[in-house]
């Protein structure tokens, strides 16, 4: 494999776990539409019930997700996939170019706070390694 299939790799990998973290977040914040809240079901936007947009505003999709967090699932996976650093990525809150905008920004790294340790229950190996990395990566910038 090329450095470049490595790293497209692992930014579908890292992108897998952010879905995942978003998830856990709207699941866990008990998101109008998120599966948890018991108010809805696995109906998806877009249906051919006759139902506007606005009606369905407060649907769940088949990926669980509420409306706001499918936006930021989506936003996620475009400015990941148009990382500039592609090849030497490390994490995003050390990067010099900021891809996200500072709201989308922020939102993120609230997710991020919330889902990150409860990920150890979710996808252990993953926050294992993910750990593993963020000391390996301070380490090294401290040197």
């Amino acid at each position: 494999m090329s450095t470049l299939e490595l790293a497209e790799a692992r930014i579908e990998q890292e992108q897998r776990v952010i879905e995942q973290m978003i998830r856990i977040y709207c699941r866990g914040m008990k998101h109008a539409g998120s599966k948890k809240d018991g108010r809805a079901g696995s109906e998806t936007i877009g249906g051919t019930d006759g139902a506007t947009d606005r009606e369905r505003k407060g649907s769940v999709a088949h990926d669980g997700l509420c409306p706001d967090c499918r936006e930021l699932a989506s936003y996620a996976r475009e400015r990941n996939a148009r990382c500039p650093r592609l090849e030497d990525r490390s994490f995003c809150q050390f990067c010099p170019v900021h891809c996200y905008k500072p709201e989308m920004r922020a939102r993120i790294a609230e997710v991020m706070r919330y889902a990150g340790p409860r990920m150890l229950w979710h996808n252990p190996a993953y926050a294992l390694k993910h750990l593993r990395e963020l000391r390996r990566h301070r380490r090294n910038t401290e040197a």
